[in-house]
């Protein structure tokens, strides 16, 4: 079962997709996987627009309605490279959405019997479920296991100008167990999420978007591993930077990939070509 933290991806996501539409990076705020801290076997691969519009044409097939996508992550295989027909599947999700394009349900599997991911012995591992207000806008998400027992209700919050503020999770015994809080910038996008426990920070991202306000970077501040600084303390100028996503899009605007780097390389700058890779994702329509 997954953790709190592990689920925080989520949130981000679905504030994205209500307001900018369903092709918006899920960005990583909330990250709802099983986080391993997979060792990296390759540097930061650069690949030319043209093959991230090749790639993109193989994973999507559109639809005029939004029934049903998978978002599906991936490592490097046998051979070492990254990109090829070997790389495994890491984890992968099964996205719900209604009539209106909004999300109502992310279902998250494991390998069955078989030990193999995307085969038809996979285990639900577990699922969130959205529900919404009468103004169209998320009002709750509920997680439960994959055999149906709940674990956490967020509720979500929102400031007079319809913007999400924060989403406070409770047990099924009411006791609050954290919370995120956002903050806005420029076009009223989301520039930072923070993650609360007991009152207490243990994590940030910061948003970076392009001229198109699409999502385009995301950098994570993890307080287990250091991400507040040698001084301890948090939204200081010496926070470290503990992981960083990239994201991609295609001609038409959808988000088809993004890569996760778990470290910045041997010249120690986030975004450079000797980033390491720890995993990549793509979103098929």
């Amino acid at each position: 079962m997954r953790s709190y933290y592990d689920i925080s991806f989520v949130c981000i996501v679905l504030w994205l997709i209500s307001v900018n539409g369903p092709s918006l990076c899920l960005a990583q705020p909330l990250e709802m996987d099983r986080e391993q801290r997979l060792a990296p076997e390759e540097p930061f691969v650069e690949e030319t627009q043209a093959q991230i519009e090749r790639e993109g044409d193989r994973a999507l097939s559109r639809s005029d309605e939004f029934k049903q996508r998978k978002e599906i992550k991936y490592v490097a295989g046998n051979d070492g490279a990254w990109f090829t027909k070997d790389d495994d599947v890491y984890e992968y999700y099964i996205l719900h959405y209604d009539s209106r394009g909004r999300m109502t349900r992310r279902s998250g599997y494991l390998e069955g019997p078989d030990s193999k991911l995307m085969t038809d012995d996979d285990i639900l591992d577990d699922y969130i479920v959205y529900e919404f207000g009468p103004d169209g806008k998320i009002s709750r998400e509920i997680l439960y296991t994959g055999t149906g027992v709940m674990q956490y209700t967020g509720v979500y919050e929102y400031d007079s100008a319809g913007r999400k503020i924060s989403i406070k999770r409770y047990d099924p015994q009411k006791t609050e167990i954290g919370s995120t809080n956002y903050f806005y910038g420029h076009a009223n996008l989301i520039v930072r999420d923070v993650d609360y426990k007991g009152g207490e920070i243990v994590k940030y991202h910061n948003f970076k978007y392009d001229n198109k306000h699409r999502m385009g970077k995301v950098t994570e501040f993890l307080g287990s591993e250091g991400g507040a600084g040698k001084d301890g303390v948090w939204l200081t100028g010496d926070d470290k930077i503990t992981s960083a996503k990239e994201c991609f899009y295609d001609r038409q605007g959808a988000k088809i990939k993004e890569k996760k780097y778990i470290s910045p390389g041997k010249d120690k700058q986030w975004f450079t070509k000797d980033d390491v890779m720890q995993y990549y994702t793509l979103f098929y329509y």
